[in-house]
């Protein structure tokens, strides 16, 4: 039941990120996928779980986005790199059976734990994106906007979600 209940809300973040967030770009600076955050906040389940779900995640919104598997790239990356993290930055790890977040892991983990997967989330799109590093200022500047900007609501997201 906690499984069904976490993908509805990976599915209600999904549709957010199309309908909402997919459309707020300044000039092709800053685009926030904070569809992630519901990646991050996952409970600890099987590795093989949180792949399937990374994947069909990535695969979404790389349908979504028309983007030839950046997306799915990117989210078997942090499902895959995830519970590596936990591992070491909760001493209790395997007692995690609730969602991630900043009340049932701690605010400093579960800080770096965002920044982290988002960073790379966002390094793996944008040089996915661009398959190039020609403009390595301009990717530089398009992965460190984005990044902060949906950091913002993903740290907003995890740190006021109740265990």
């Amino acid at each position: 039941m906690n499984l069904l209940k976490e993908i509805g809300k990976l599915a209600a973040a999904l549709l957010i990120q199309v309908l909402l967030f997919n459309n707020l770009h300044f000039m092709g600076i800053c685009f926030p996928y904070v569809y992630i955050a519901a990646l991050i906040c996952l409970p600890v389940m099987s590795r093989p779980t949180e792949m399937l779900i990374g994947f069909a995640t990535g695969l979404l919104m790389d349908m979504f986005c028309s983007s030839p598997g950046m997306h799915t790239a990117a989210c078997v990356l942090i499902t895959w790199l995830r519970p590596v993290m936990l591992s070491r930055m909760v001493q209790e790890y395997e007692r995690v059976t609730i969602p991630v977040s900043g009340a049932s892991i701690g605010v400093a983990p579960f800080v770096r734990l965002a920044v982290t997967l988002c960073l790379l989330h966002h390094a793996v799109v944008f040089l996915m994106d661009d398959w190039s590093l020609l403009q390595p200022g301009w990717l530089f500047l398009r992965w460190t906007v984005s990044s902060a900007m949906s950091l913002l609501f993903i740290l907003g997201y995890g740190l006021t979600r109740k265990p």
